[in-house]
């Protein structure tokens, strides 16, 4: 069950002012006003996450290249077998 139980006499209630006016809705329109706007802080991080993903990712491309294009052959010693003892081969 639901419903409410008046505990007194029924009163008047007489509006002052608008609803708008009102305590609740200034804080409503803070909020939306804040959440419409970007931080400054918040855009100097999105212009610089920018730059260092694009530095990032042709670093990236440039070690990959470079990796590619310097690789040697394989050692003989490849088959399974530890490679001799006394000596690094590259």
């Amino acid at each position: 069950m639901s419903g409410a139980t008046n505990a007194g006499q029924a009163f008047d209630l007489t509006a002052t002012r608008e609803a708008k006016d009102s305590t609740y809705a200034g804080i409503v329109r803070l909020v939306e006003e804040a959440q419409a706007s970007k931080a400054p802080m918040s855009r100097l991080a999105d212009r610089w996450s920018q730059t260092f993903l694009a530095v990032t990712v042709s670093i990236a491309f440039a070690r990959a290249g470079a990796s590619t294009a310097t690789v040697q052959e394989v050692p003989a010693w490849t088959d399974g077998k530890a490679p001799p003892r006394g000596r690094l081969h590259l």
